[in-house]
């Protein structure tokens, strides 16, 4: 089975961070010396790719634990959206505009921003968040035909037909009241 998805094992790259936002923002919260880094030196850099990563897991996190959805289905995903298969292609868009939300999300909090500041800071990122959420619950899917019924119940609850139990028990431990009510007996 294929691990998570490859490029360097993340849903985007340096450069959708700087086609989704200013790269003149991104350069200023990579920097640690006051000196912005460069456009040019974004894919090399250990704090974005460390960004970039960090945001993936938290999707994988999210999109996994329902068991919705499979590593190797995610791994097709990004083959076949590389490939412009078109579905695929707007589910991984999809993806990446998470991937790239999220790791904009974890460059602020690696300043010490609290998450307060950082939700007023970056207004989408409580609606990332929430479309996680709702990713992890099945209420939002991916574009992919094997997942059309993520999140629907598979079984069917089943309902006891005899209520009298919670009574029946209760008296075993408590005793009968003066005013109790024979429910069913």
């Amino acid at each position: 089975m294929p691990s998570p998805p490859s490029p360097s094992d993340c849903y985007a790259t340096a450069a959708d961070m700087v086609y989704r936002f200013d790269k003149r923002v991104i350069g200023d919260l990579l920097s640690d010396d006051d000196t912005r880094v460069v456009e040019a030196d974004f894919a090399q850099n250990a704090t974005l790719h460390a960004a970039l990563t960090d945001a993936t897991q938290m999707i994988n996190a999210a999109i996994r634990v329902g068991g919705n959805y499979t590593y190797t289905e995610l791994y097709n995903l990004y083959t076949d959206g590389q490939a412009g298969t078109t579905r695929s292609k707007y589910a991984w868009s999809l993806l990446t505009r998470l991937c790239c939300n999220l790791a904009l999300a974890n460059l602020k909090a690696r300043r010490g921003y609290s998450q307060s500041e950082i939700m007023s800071q970056i207004p989408f990122y409580r609606e990332t968040l929430d479309f996680l959420e709702m990713l992890r619950k099945g209420e939002r899917i991916l574009d992919l035909d094997d997942n059309m019924d993520a999140g629907k119940p598979t079984t069917q609850a089943q309902i006891s037909s005899s209520i009298n139990y919670l009574s029946q028990a209760s008296r075993r431990l408590y005793g009968n009241s003066a005013n109790q009510t024979n429910w069913g007996e």
